[in-house]
């Protein structure tokens, strides 16, 4: 949720502050539930 500060117009009359919905940023984002498969990592020799 965004939240925006509107100037009074005649076309807003109420102005104040409006909640928008807007994207939510990858890095903002929190893992829930971790898979149930350990992850594994080889290294290759080169």
């Amino acid at each position: 949720m965004l939240k925006k500060h509107a100037r009074r117009t005649q076309q807003n009359q109420s102005g104040g502050i409006i909640s928008q919905e807007g994207p939510v940023h990858v890095s903002n984002v929190k893992l829930v539930e971790r898979p149930t498969a350990p992850v594994r990592f080889s290294k290759r020799k080169a």
